[in-house]
């Protein structure tokens, strides 16, 4: 048995870049012992086929090994190598038992008899009907099923990429070639971070579909669940590759591949006009009500894409139409979890700038305060928060904006979208819509209605009960989805206008939006 071990020779620098690779035998070739020893079995939560166990290698003094490659200290970029395909590995692996946990789903809701029909919920001698005729039991199976076709498509793509890539390469075409690769390097580490994710959160859906069956031994669920929870961790646990991503990936090439990866996505919308349209102007909104399509507006929730002001104009061209300024710290200007907010930089003020030239909407929801009130001031253009709270409830909360930010902030003409995470809600105790609704009054009654928005901000992970409550972001006593009815419903009961409830639900950021995107062009003096 032969390992593959980073390890550091004795003159080697100090921290990553000293490391290099070695093939370290248990067995030497003469037969002898290599000093490697087992300093225990692991006893895991899943994946218990699989034996692991913790090396000691030289306790003795007297372990070797054998160079890979002729020289040292690139050991990172041997290792990074073989990770990629080892990456690819865990997405397709992802795909696979997320698959399999929604099709054993799918199989036990058409079998399973419980409960009368909703149609028929009142008479108690309606007969019981398969669990998956039940609103709640659909929703989660095509809630699966999408995610599931979701990573499909994302394997697809990359392995169209990497045959494409291989077989220009060979046939000499290296230009056409390097578009392919780029694909590669950016597409690796989605489907290992996207896939992972969401197959533990498919096969925890499948459980709940299953009901306390799930729970048990007897069906495959529960050990799927358990099995994939070590997906986001293998080769990189996605939280902290989420930094070599946004580092590094992006930027490689100049960003070239990430402005290839956008045309792509619009040459797929521009190539089924019949189901998709991109919102890029003011008549996009109304055409897209119009004929039933779904509506895609793209934003940024970092603009650190903007090496340079002229590349305001790029991302522009290529369809996007908001950029957040900051998520945390860049160039542009402080974050609000930095520990320090220096306010908007001079670069930042020609990003705005020249945002309001091209008609970009600037979105402040992740500033410092600084960053925040100085982005204001610069705009010419209304600015938005997308999805903030009301820092005025929620005192403490640095990513909640105050009273001052939000009053100017509308004198610009801006709106300021609510969100829903609970944490931005309410700093303790149960989280209800009720207290998103307190956000809601509290904005209105400070600055009027017609800066009130929805930014609801939830993501994916940590939605709902079937998770632990340090990872929840949602609300209490909350059905997913009938969030926006019960949030109407809620607006009805605090006595606002339809017309007011028009404006709080998309209304007033179509306002805004227009008057960012209508760009004014000076008449020549005659």
């Amino acid at each position: 048995m032969e390992l593959l071990v980073l390890a550091r020779t004795p003159d080697a620098p100090a921290g990553t870049k000293g490391l290099s690779l070695f093939i370290v035998p248990k067995v030497r070739p003469d037969g002898t012992p290599n000093d490697v020893t087992v300093g225990g079995i692991e006893h895991k939560m899943g994946i218990k086929a699989s034996t692991t166990a913790v090396l000691n290698f030289g306790e003795g003094g007297g372990c070797i090994g054998e160079l890979v490659g002729t020289t040292e200290q690139k050991g990172m970029s041997q290792m990074f190598h073989l990770m990629n395909y080892a990456r690819i590995g865990v997405g397709i692996q992802s795909l696979a038992i997320a698959s399999s946990a929604y099709l054993n789903a799918l199989d036990y809701a058409r079998e399973r008899k419980q409960g009368s029909s909703i149609k028929q919920w009142k008479d108690a001698t309606a007969p019981r009907v398969p669990i998956i005729e039940h609103p709640d039991v659909r929703r989660m199976l095509l809630d699966m099923k999408a995610r599931v076709e979701g990573i499909r498509a994302l394997a697809v793509k990359l392995t169209m990429h990497i045959d494409r890539a291989n077989a220009l390469e060979k046939s000499g075409d290296k230009a056409a070639a390097e578009y392919h690769v780029g694909q590669v390097d950016l597409l690796v580490p989605l489907i290992k971070a996207y896939g992972s994710d969401q197959a533990f959160q498919i096969c925890a859906t499948a459980i709940q579909v299953y009901g306390g069956a799930g729970y048990l031994k007897d069906w495959p669920v529960e050990q799927y669940c358990r099995d994939s929870k070590i997906f986001s961790i293998y080769e990189g646990t996605n939280h902290i590759q989420a930094m070599d991503l946004v580092g590094r990936k992006l930027m490689q090439r100049g960003g070239a591949n990430v402005q290839a990866f956008g045309k792509d996505v619009a040459a797929f919308v521009a190539a089924h006009r019949e189901r998709f349209q991109r919102i890029e102007n003011v008549q996009d909104f109304k055409q897209v009500k119009a004929l039933g399509k779904i509506g895609i507006l793209i934003g940024q929730q970092n603009s650190a894409h903007f090496r340079t002001v002229e590349d305001v104009d790029r991302f522009y061209n290529l369809g996007q139409r908001v950029s957040q300024l900051t998520y945390r710290g860049n160039k542009i200007g402080g974050g609000s979890s930095d520990r320090q907010d220096d306010g908007l930089s001079s670069y930042g003020v020609q990003v705005v700038e020249r945002m309001n030239d091209v008609g970009m909407a600037v979105d402040i929801s992740h500033c410092g305060d600084r960053t925040t009130l100085q982005a204001i001031e610069v705009s010419r253009k209304p600015v938005l928060v997308t999805h903030s709270n009301c820092r005025a409830l929620v005192p403490g909360s640095a990513r909640c904006k105050t009273n001052e930010a939000i009053q100017r902030m509308a004198a610009k003409g801006g709106v300021m979208g609510i969100t829903m995470v609970r944490s931005f809600v309410r700093s303790t105790g149960r989280v209800t819509m009720e207290h998103v609704l307190d956000h809601i009054d509290h904005l209105t009654k400070l600055v009027g209605v017609e800066h009130a928005g929805i930014g609801s901000d939830v993501d994916l992970d940590g939605r709902d009960t079937r998770v632990p409550s340090t990872r929840r972001f949602d609300l209490d006593g909350i059905d997913y989805a009938r969030k926006i009815y019960d949030l109407t419903e809620g607006l009805v009961s605090r006595n606002y206008s339809d017309r007011n409830i028009e404006l709080i639900l998309g209304g007033n950021f179509e306002r805004a939006l227009s008057d960012t995107w209508t760009v004014q062009t000076e008449t020549p003096p005659n």
